[in-house]
């Protein structure tokens, strides 16, 4: 930073320098005040990884590395989380991030009941080459996304699937809840999202692709848990699902779907419990 300073000064010298005065020294004062007053304002974004099962407003929680040691601060916004295999991370207060990724399996973001957690960025779940991963979101609070991706780019070394679960009591997305499915030759990974009780509100579009038209397969489905999950479509296109099979079960014992946008909107042609 006091080098950018000094360039500055040397530059502007040039310009507003007076000879005989004191103005070039007042005016580098000037300038390194600015670059204070500036720099004490920005904020960076620091990278927090789960290290054990706990509160999400917890120091014990948190590394900056994968596998570190705890005592880092907790996440707040503008910071990147990733939750790792087997942890239960549980916000009891509200709290904000840039984003959030399930990097393994085994994992439980509960939101608990008149909180919030806010996600700036995409809420992910990693793909694996060559195991299962299904993680899980619950709680009855809110949890508000700019996106859900559900799988990543692998190359799949036998047949696997990434499946997410939610009972959380509303998940707001104000993008695309998308799923993504890998294929390499004989062997898949296809993207799961069992969606059991609460509501989920997608802004956008749910939106799949299948690397393998004639073999990898995208599912979404409310037929499961509880079977009482109301969808909230709001987005012109609601659906937007690429080629391949696409698996969209709507129809639970109690589920209910519920087209929202002020303009027209397409009805994807399934079957449905409850329709609005």
């Amino acid at each position: 930073m006091w080098h950018t300073i000094y360039i500055v000064y040397c530059r502007m010298m040039k310009i507003f320098s007076i000879p005989g005065t004191r103005y070039p020294a007042l005016f580098f004062m000037a300038v390194v005040m600015l670059f204070m007053m500036v720099g004490k304002n920005v904020v960076y974004g620091a990278n927090r990884y789960s290290v054990t099962t706990g509160n999400w407003n917890s120091v014990n929680t948190w590394a900056a590395t994968s596998g570190g040691t705890p005592g880092v601060s907790f996440p707040v916004a503008g910071d990147v989380v990733y939750i790792e295999s087997g942890d239960v991370i549980t916000v009891t207060a509200n709290a904000g991030c840039t984003s959030v990724t399930f990097t393994g399996t085994g994992a439980t973001l509960t939101v608990n009941a008149t909180f919030s957690l806010t996600v700036s960025g995409s809420v992910t779940l990693n793909s694996n080459a060559g195991a299962s991963y299904s993680n899980s979101i619950a709680g009855a609070g809110t949890l508000g996304c700019a996106s859900v991706a559900l799988g990543t780019n692998v190359t799949p070394t036998s047949d696997r699937t990434t499946t997410l679960t939610t009972s959380i009591a509303n998940m707001n997305i104000s993008g695309n809840l998308a799923l993504y499915s890998n294929d390499n030759g004989n062997s898949q990974n296809n993207a799961i999202f069992s969606f059991s009780t609460g509501t989920i509100t997608v802004a956008g579009s749910l939106t799949s692709v299948n690397e393998d038209a004639a073999q990898t397969v995208c599912t979404f489905n409310m037929a499961t848990g509880s079977q009482n999950g109301q969808l909230v479509l709001n987005g012109a296109t609601p659906f937007s699902l690429g080629a391949g099979t696409n698996t969209i079960t709507l129809a639970g014992t109690a589920t209910h779907v519920h087209y929202n946008h002020a303009g027209n909107q397409s009805v994807y042609p399934v079957a449905y419990r409850h329709l609005t």
